[in-house]
């Protein structure tokens, strides 16, 4: 016993429990700079949306006095916001129910705003009464 106690203990054998633990520590810093780019891409990502909403609020002056709808934009349009942020509501009350494919759920995110911005640079002079 003293003999293999000896060899535990040897200048090697703390090296290699070093070097151990220095690649356990380096793969804790890889880990942490993923979760860093991937919080700065979620950032950049928000601020996006959040430049987007704030230039729509900009330009409601001009919106008001140009289009149809008169005052009642902002309604629409504050009434629009907050009805997204139900969607991600939705989609984990589905996603813990049953299995989503998160690429369908992207692409139709996509194909719903392309097609959204389309319909509205076509159709944003025209006035339809709804009741």
């Amino acid at each position: 016993q003293g003999e293999g106690s000896r060899q535990l203990l040897s200048h090697e054998n703390v090296g290699r429990v070093s070097e151990v633990n220095l690649m356990k520590d380096n793969l804790r810093m890889k880990i942490s700079l993923k979760q860093v780019s991937f919080g700065i891409c979620v950032f950049f990502f928000a601020l996006s949306s959040w430049i987007a909403v704030n230039g729509l609020w900009i330009e409601l002056p001009l919106f008001v006095s140009t289009l149809p709808e008169g005052w009642s934009i902002p309604s629409y349009l504050s009434v629009s916001l907050q009805m997204s942020n139900i969607i991600p509501l939705l989609y984990l009350l589905i996603a813990s129910k049953r299995r989503i494919k998160i690429n369908l759920v992207i692409n139709s995110i996509i194909v719903c705003g392309v097609i959204g911005c389309i319909m509205i640079g076509l159709t944003w002079d025209i006035k339809i009464d709804l009741g």
